[in-house]
């Protein structure tokens, strides 16, 4: 067995805390879409190509980036510097992206289009592949490793949840609402980032990681050759698309659907608290039960009354009901994600004697990032074919069914595919502790 020292909650709190340090890129994916649209006046179809492109672009410096972060080697680490720096280029450039200057409208699509990149292709990225290398670094006990994602998905959803008020925030805060609303968010990030960088300590990898003398094309081979590395990557993708197609059509939805902004705010709170509630007693129930099988129960689930919301979405309290009731099951499977890619990195190097953690890592940030936006864009380009127009007050019949479908039908289908795919771990779980003890031998822990 694995008996590792474990981390204390204020180191496990101190990673979680990484998640809450992106409120301005959580800012930018929830609101860019409707402020582009009902506010700068961009077509919603411009939009959807800026973000899928944009993207697809995003994934393939996640992959530089992984390479870069497993040949870094300085006293703070491998990842945590890079994790720091992304947090605050991100800070400056989501705060950016909402003060769009008085170009024409071309200038305005290059001005949004330039900081969107910056946000999410670069500084996003440094972010966004050094946090899940963390895992690996800072412990390799998988319960660690499980309360490591459970704790920062439940900062994630505090965060998401906050943010979902945001749109009642800006309104209120008048002229350059949305400017102002991130000036505050990031303001409060770089609080939170000066606690996460005295609190995070990797253990492992400083000397021993990144070092073996393997050519890129080697190890890419290896790389591709790993199934579970293949399956969380899509997994990843799948999980991400869902997320972006709903944040994408939330706006629309409360707008359009419930006929309320505020309810933006109220569908955080069913969204989330009992999210947070569920990651919470994951690693609990996950010792009684078993992380895979707890994660595939809760699934079915989390589907169910998800999709049950087509019935009635325009009846308010019947939707807040089956939302919060899917978003309590949904809690173990956003908990397993980090660990997953993990356990992948520690089979490769099993497998193949090479220790690669934040390249594995950079293949699970493709995924996030390239499924982002492909769900972004999804929402975006089916609004666009059925006829919806920003800045016309009564939307057609047809966008009014884009939207439900959107909001309710992609994220479950989504959902049912990343069930199926998590069957192949089983094994993966049973041979894992031997993993472990070989490879502290080879690393010369034990």
């Amino acid at each position: 067995m694995n008996k590792e020292k474990r981390l204390s909650n204020r180191e496990v709190l101190a990673y979680a805390l990484t998640s809450a340090a992106g409120l301005g890129g959580i800012l930018v994916t929830s609101f860019i879409s409707g402020y582009w649209t009902d506010y700068v006046g961009i077509s919603i179809a411009v939009v959807g190509t800026i973000m899928l492109l944009c993207r697809v672009t995003d994934g393939i410096s996640d992959l530089i980036m992984g390479v870069i972060i497993d040949k870094t080697h300085t006293k703070y680490g491998k990842a945590k510097p890079w994790l720091m720096i992304g947090a605050v280029g991100n800070m400056i450039c989501s705060s950016l992206i909402f003060k769009t200057p008085d170009f024409s409208m071309t200038g305005k699509i290059i001005y949004g289009t330039v900081l969107y990149i910056l946000v999410f292709a670069v500084f996003g990225t440094m972010s966004g592949v050094a946090s899940p290398t963390l895992v690996n670094l800072i412990t390799t006990d998988e319960h660690d490793r499980f309360k490591l994602g459970s704790w920062a998905f439940s900062a994630l959803f505090i965060v998401q949840m906050l943010v979902g008020f945001g749109l009642n925030v800006a309104v209120a805060l008048g002229n350059d609402g949305f400017f102002k609303l991130s000036l505050i968010a990031n303001g409060i990030s770089a609080i939170i980032l000066v606690f996460c960088w005295f609190n995070i300590k990797e253990r492992h990898g400083q000397e021993e990681l990144g070092r073996e003398k393997v050519t890129i094309k080697e190890f890419l081979v290896t790389l591709f050759n790993n199934k579970y590395f293949l399956l969380v990557t899509i997994v990843y993708l799948l999980t991400n698309i869902s997320a972006g197609v709903a944040m994408g059509a939330t706006f629309y939805y409360v707008i359009y659907i419930l006929k309320n902004p505020a309810a933006f705010g109220l569908l955080s709170l069913v969204s989330y608290i009992p999210c947070i509630i569920s990651t919470a007693l994951g690693p609990i129930y996950s010792k009684k039960f078993g992380i895979l099988k707890l994660v595939i129960v809760c699934n079915i689930f989390t589907i169910i009354p998800g999709t049950l919301c087509i019935v009635a979405p325009d009846k308010m309290l019947y939707v807040m009901v089956m939302t919060a009731i899917a978003s309590f099951f949904n809690g173990p499977m956003c908990a397993i994600l980090s660990p997953l890619n993990a356990m992948a990195a520690d089979y490769g190097e099993y497998k193949n004697g090479i220790a690669r953690p934040a390249v594995y890592s950079s293949g699970t940030s493709v995924g996030t990032k390239i499924g982002m936006g492909i769900g972004t864009a999804i929402a975006a380009f089916i609004l666009a074919v059925v006829g919806f127009d920003g800045m016309a007050e009564v939307q057609n019949s047809a966008v009014n069914v884009a939207i439900v479908l959107v909001y309710f039908g992609i994220p479950a289908l989504m959902l049912a595919i990343e069930t199926f795919l998590l069957v192949p771990f089983k094994k993966l779980f049973s041979e894992y502790d031997e993993i472990t003890v070989e490879l502290k031998k080879r690393h010369g822990e034990e």
